[in-house]
């Protein structure tokens, strides 16, 4: 509808409005708070439709943000009635999101509406502590290869009354280090319910033997201390204390550079940050990689090895309506093959493809994205440069 017709249509029902108040019994009638309802909140995975009850005073309008999978008809009116609300179908493991917003004449108020992930797709298991491949099919992972020396391991959290995933890793039992650390990403994660914790302490899926001790920092001898650089971001998950706490495990450790910590690679953790603010949902895969032949110090004096780069491998969902990507997904690769690097250097100097990230490293990312989109899309969107792509930067 042209915003001339809208603004007409809704002048003829503030006035039929004022019609009925005033060949009614002459008293103005109550304001009432505006307030939205969703009869079923989560909704199943599969396309549907519900009607969501609106509470307003005179004219009203609602928009949806976060999110384009969901919709509602129609979107403004006057009164107290019940809309339509679509979704389409969620193929993803993950459940999503979306903010209802109803602006009415005396205020305006938000809702968020949920939908659960695809139940053609294994759920979520309790916490993985060890296995030799990867025994879920949730779209962060990288392929994990049996016989291939490393051990799977995978976190979960506690967030808005759900036990959800945290973040996985394969672990290195020679390097005591993790080879990657993948994990999902949305903007509600890193909303503010804690501080940094900076509470160090043992993975408690794994030996202390087993693991390397990072309660105080890494001795590098003369040279003082390498920074305990996190592969999960702790901003990433800030909302609660637990979840912060998680991140602090050493198993999600390695022993970095500190001006690469603190600088070109803390500038990559916040471009995901905005990536998952401007995105549906991200799904990351980071990781290090590389022999220096140096090794530090834990706090049990095991030696831990110190890597020589690092990378993120980053999907962005529903994107396919923005010109690139496909099937609502768009990749992004950033890699650093040493640590060398100056914090005004451009992020875009070292972004490439998810394939050239696969060709460099021998690894295959987000394996189970063809069973999600098909095959066909999966590879439009892991062949696509980022460089080329102005959303990213």
């Amino acid at each position: 509808m042209k915003p001339f017709a809208r603004i007409l249509l809704l002048s003829a029902l503030a006035l039929v409005s004022a019609l009925a108040v005033s060949c009614g019994n002459g008293e103005e009638q109550p304001v009432v708070p505006p307030a939205l309802h969703v009869r079923t909140n989560p909704a199943p995975n599969k396309a549907g439709s519900q009607f969501l009850d609106v509470t307003a005073s005179g004219d009203w309008t609602i928009s949806i943000s976060e999110g384009t999978w969901a919709t509602v008809s129609p979107d403004y009116g006057s009164g107290s009635v019940s809309v339509v609300l679509q979704y389409e179908e969620n193929r993803d493991l993950a459940s999503r999101r979306v903010v209802l917003t109803l602006v009415a004449r005396n205020g305006a108020v938000s809702v968020e509406f949920s939908q659960d992930g695809s139940s053609s797709m294994p759920p979520d298991p309790g916490t993985i502590a060890g296995a030799d491949v990867a025994p879920v099919k949730w779209l962060e992972l990288p392929e994990t290869l049996a016989g291939d020396g490393l051990e799977f391991f995978s976190h979960r959290m506690d967030f808005e009354g759900k036990s959800v995933r945290n973040y996985s890793y394969d672990w290195n039992y020679d390097k005591l280090i993790a080879s990657w650390v993948a994990y999902p990403m949305i903007p509600a994660y890193a909303r503010k319910g804690t501080s940094r914790t900076d509470n160090w302490a043992l993975d408690p899926l794994l030996p202390r033997e087993k693991q390397s001790v990072t309660l105080t920092g890494f001795d590098k001898g003369n040279a003082g201390w390498y920074s305990r650089g996190h592969q999960l971001p702790s901003a990433d998950r800030l909302f609660s204390f637990a979840a912060n706490s998680s991140t602090f495990y050493g198993t999600n450790i390695t022993p970095q550079d500190n001006d690469f910590n603190g600088g070109i690679w803390a500038n990559l953790e916040m471009a995901v940050r905005s990536w998952a603010n401007k995105a549906d949902t991200v799904y990351v895969t980071t990781g290090c990689f590389g022999d220096t032949g140096y090794y530090v110090l834990d706090d049990d004096g095991k030696q831990v090895a110190v890597p020589q780069g690092y990378y993120k491998a980053v999907l962005c969902k529903t994107l396919g309506s923005s010109g690139f990507g496909a099937g609502g997904y768009a990749g992004c690769a950033v890699c650093f093959d040493d640590v060398n690097h100056s914090p005004s250097e451009s992020l875009k100097n070292f972004a490439m493809s998810i394939d050239d990230l696969e060709k460099k490293l021998g690894m295959n990312f987000f394996v189970n994205l063809p069973e999600a989109i098909g095959k066909e899309k999966a590879d439009q969107v892991e062949a696509e440069n980022p460089q080329t792509v102005s959303w990213w930067w």
